[in-house]
Formats: structure tokens, sequence, C-alpha cells
């Protein structure tokens, strides 16, 4: 037992699949199940929030105060919001599971110890999701398991967004274990190449693009003037192409064809519509240093008619545009303080993976989901503000 507490905790699970639940649910093999996973296993973590406060004989992390006054300035707004359904479910999340989601981790995983447990964790399901998403590539099941989504690899039933970011998420963690010489090389080139995979195969070109960003900012900033680690860094890249080069083989030709277009400059609809969505929401900002409200891009600016949920797949135009200008420079300032911060403190292995998970995961709230959407961003920027090296 103590040999798997190393590994994981109980914890560790909880918050991780708090963090994943919204690709759990979506998986119509488990719909059987008469539970909501989301509300289970936030449950499950504000009781580890509520035993970790009273053993810290009811002491708050200093830290707590960044988060608490990003999530001050998202109130704001409320007061000229006007009360869409979707405004409703956006400010309802924003205040309770989002705000779990960014206050938590500051009581759970403060020593590298901690952390490791919650990256393997993460690891372990980004990895689950991997494999039964090429479970489904091999065996055709892909639409069978949810035929609107045609352009490239799910699993569980999530979108591709979500497998990409969770399969990029255990790209770096491995990767670095295997820099370190955590993780013994070729078992941890079969991880990663089974990951390369599944990140071309989704088809999802953010979490692809900023998981390969993140490896090479890691290597430059951390590890290519260290000889030893050097070497072993150009090794793995070269590898991983090579694996990358085979998998764009066996992918889905759309998925395929996305990444190509993309790597050649043709955008596709997609690119072209949120490019669109950038252009009038930063005209609309200009115009509106108090925001629009919660919701309000539907309502001024629509671009897919007959979707009620609508934002530009950017966190900060986002939040510029619905929250006004003090809002947003809020959720600029307070994230780049956090990732300075974790980047002045990385001196251990956990550190420096937490730099680049943050950077991971607001680069991809820069171009997919909404606010709610970009929980992980939320729990890796709390993590990297409440960081000190302590290795228990």
């Amino acid at each position: 037992m103590s040999k798997l507490t190393n590994w994981m905790d109980g914890k560790a699970i909880a918050f991780a699949l708090f963090l994943f639940a919204g690709n759990l649910k979506a998986d119509p093999r488990l719909a059987w199940l008469p539970i909501d996973f989301t509300l289970l296993f936030a449950f499950l973590t504000a009781v580890f929030v509520i035993r970790e406060w009273i053993r810290d004989e009811g002491r708050f992390p200093r830290e707590l105060f960044w988060v608490l006054l990003l999530f001050f300035s998202f109130a704001i707004p409320i007061f000229w919001t006007e009360f869409t359904p979707y405004a409703v479910e956006k400010v309802s999340r924003l205040f309770t599971l989002t705000l779990l989601v960014a206050v938590a981790p500051m009581f759970l995983f403060r020593t590298d110890g901690e952390l490791r447990r919650l990256f393997n964790v993460l690891t372990i399901l980004g990895l689950l999701m991997g494999i039964d998403s090429i479970i489904t590539l091999f065996t055709n099941g892909r639409l069978e398991i949810n035929p609107n989504l045609s352009t490239g690899i799910t699993a569980f039933g999530s979108n591709t967004i979500a497998l990409g970011r969770s399969a990029g998420l255990a790209f770096i963690w491995i990767a670095v274990l295997a820099l370190e010489k955590r993780l013994k090389l070729l078992p941890s080139l079969g991880l990663l190449g089974i990951l390369v995979v599944v990140l071309l195969g989704s088809g999802s070109r953010g979490p692809l693009l900023t998981a390969v960003a993140s490896l090479i900012l890691l290597g430059l900033l951390f590890y290519w003037k260290k000889q030893a680690y050097g070497w072993r860094f150009t090794g793995v890249l070269v590898i991983l192409i090579l694996v990358g080069a085979y998998s764009v083989t066996i992918a889905p030709e759309t998925a395929s064809q996305r990444i190509e277009a993309f790597l050649q400059g043709n955008f596709t609809h997609s690119e072209q519509m949120r490019m669109l969505a950038y252009a009038r929401s930063w005209d609309m900002i200009v115009q509106t240093p108090l925001g629009i409200g919660w919701g309000g891009f539907v309502e001024h600016i629509n671009l897919w008619f007959g979707a009620t949920k609508q934002y530009p797949h950017n966190i900060f135009l986002e939040t510029l545009l619905e929250g006004g200008w003090l809002v947003g420079l809020c959720l600029i300032i307070i994230p780049l303080l956090a990732l300075f911060r974790i980047y002045r403190r990385a001196t251990s292995m956990e550190a420096r993976v937490l730099f680049a998970l943050l950077f991971f995961f607001l680069t991809n709230a820069m171009v997919s989901g909404d606010i709610n959407d970009n929980k992980e961003f939320f729990a890796f920027m709390a993590l990297s503000l409440v960081y000190r090296e302590r290795t228990l």
C-alpha cells in the first residue's frame, strides 16, 4: 500500500476525476449510472479541501488572495448581464465548479510529492483516454460512439479537443520523466509514441502544437545547456518526429488534412470563423470598457446562427468583451504572475512540469472553449501561484 501511495492518493484521484469529469460523463457506455460525475467528484474534492484545511489548523494560503481577487472581478459584470439560459449556466458554473477548481489545488497539493501524485493520476487518465481512442480508431467504432464528431478520433464520447488536451498533459509529464531519467527510456518512448498517435489522430491543432511547443520551451529554458540532458532531449525529439510521421498515415484522413492544412497556412472554415470572432470581439471591446455582460457574445455578435452557447474561443478576449477591461486585465496579469513565479522557482522536476503545464493550458485557453471549459488552466494557475519547493 505504501508503494501505491507514492504513486497516487485519494485527493489526487478525486481532483483529477473532477477535472476530467466532463470527459467521462459523455460516454454512452456509462450512461446507465445514476450519478453526475462532476457533482460527485466536486463533492469529494471539497471534502478533501476541508480535511486539509483542518489539518493546517484553519490557515489559508497567502496566495489565495490572488484567486479570490480574480473571481471578485468576475462578479462585477453580473450587474449588467442579460440572463439568458446560457448566461445563467455560465455564471452559475463560474462561481461554483470553476471557483472550486481554482481554490482546491492551493490546499491539496503543496509539496513536490503531492504534485507528482497528481501528475501521475492525470497521466493515467490521459493514457486511458488515448488507448480508448486508438481502439475505436482501429475497430472503426468512432462514428458509432459519437456520430457528430467526424474530424478525428475521440475517447469516452468526449470531443477531440478534450482528448487532445488530456493526451498533451500526459505527453509533457512522461517526456520530462524520460529526460530526468526517472522513467526508463524504452517504456517512455512507447508511451510517448501512443500519445503522439492520439494527438495527431484527434486532429486538434491547439493541443498538438502547444504540447510540442511546451516541450521545446522546457528544453530551451532548463535542459539544453546541460550536456547530459541535451543529447537525451534531442534523441527523444527525433524519435517522436518519426513516430509522428507514421501516425499521419494511420490517422483519420480528415484529422491529418486539418493538421496539414494548418501547417501550410491554409485556414479551414473553423480557423476563419475564429479569426472573424476575434476581429469582431476586439472591435466591440474597444467600444465597451465595462463589457457586455456574461454570455453577451451570442446576443451581440452571434456568428454561429442557431447556437445558443457562443464565445470567441479565446479566454482573454472573452473576459475583455463580456467582463470589461478591468476583468480582462485581471485575467491577463494574474496568470502571467503565476507563470513568472513558477519559472523563478523551477528548481525541481515537478516545478518545471508545472511551468510547462501552465503554459500548455494557457495557450490552449487562447484558441478554444469558454471560460468554464478551461478548468485545467485555473487549476495550474493556482498551483503555480502557491508552489514552494517542499519535498515531503
